[in-house]
């Protein structure tokens, strides 16, 4: 199981989860075939039969299903870009608060400003409004745990 599983992070993984979080703007169809593809890759891992409960192969794999971390990459990205730690492009897309408007809030330096669109299906699953409505979603305890986890995981504590 350890050679299947070390085999699946490195060759399987590692496509799976590259730009995962612009995957994440395709239809539903497409991200239940992501989510099978892993579901089967865990079922190999673990030997287990079709029939096995995938949220128990999850949890023994310690697993997070696909579109779970696409959020948390996308509330990485969101991070980075209050930190300015992202390229230009991406500065352009994720607009904070603070830059349109010039009132001083609790959340301006926080809080994204969500593009406009007209539909679900006309911009609604674009990177730019699901990260800012992603991010604009959590508390400010998250966003400070997620301040404090981030400068730990960096090590400027």
């Amino acid at each position: 199981m350890r050679q299947r599983l070390l085999f699946h992070n490195s060759m399987i993984r590692s496509v799976l989860h590259y730009v995962s979080s612009i995957w994440t703007s395709c239809d539903k169809e497409n991200l239940g075939r992501v989510l099978k593809l892993q579901k089967r890759a865990a079922r190999v891992i673990s030997d287990a039969d079709n029939q096995a409960s995938s949220v128990r192969l999850f949890n023994r794999l310690q697993w997070l299903p696909f579109y779970e971390e696409s959020k948390i990459a996308k509330c990485c990205v969101a991070y980075k870009r209050i930190k300015g730690e992202v390229p230009l492009y991406t500065e352009g897309s994720l607009m904070l608060n603070s830059q349109q408007h010039n009132r001083a809030t609790r959340y301006s330096n926080t809080n994204f400003i969500c593009p406009r669109f007209n539909r679900m299906t006309e911009g609604g699953r674009s990177f730019a409004v699901t990260t800012c409505q992603l991010w604009n979603s959590l508390s400010l305890d998250r966003v400070t745990f997620i301040n404090h986890r981030w400068k730990c995981k960096k090590g400027t504590d």
